[in-house]
């Protein structure tokens, strides 16, 4: 929804809006089912959401380490764990991972 005046539905109220189900019919003469559409009012409510990052893209984590034995880290930000080994990552004290082999962030 890019913008209020685009969408002509109302917003934070509830409505009544006909939405198509499919249904299936048994037939006792053949023996079998057929397919068929049914009309049915459903009770539905718009409300205007702001968007949301869920997760941090891939070189703005910042970590910190929540099992040492098993290498496992986790985002301060957005709760996004990985496993690292010593010997491939290396994590700085500002929470950054640094790819040993490439030198680069992750």
């Amino acid at each position: 929804m890019k913008d209020e005046k685009d969408f002509d539905k109302p917003l934070n109220k509830w409505i009544y809006e006909p939405r198509d189900v499919d249904t299936l019919q048994y037939n006792n003469n053949s023996q079998s089912f057929k397919k068929s559409k049914k009309t049915v009012w459903s009770k539905v409510k718009y409300i205007k959401s702001i968007p949301k990052n869920y997760r941090c893209s891939s070189k703005h984590h910042v970590y910190r380490m929540i099992d040492k034995s098993a290498w496992i880290v986790q985002c301060n930000k957005c709760g996004f764990s990985r496993q690292v080994f010593p010997g491939k990552f290396q994590l700085t004290k500002q929470g950054r991972l640094i790819n040993l082999s490439t030198g680069q962030y992750v």
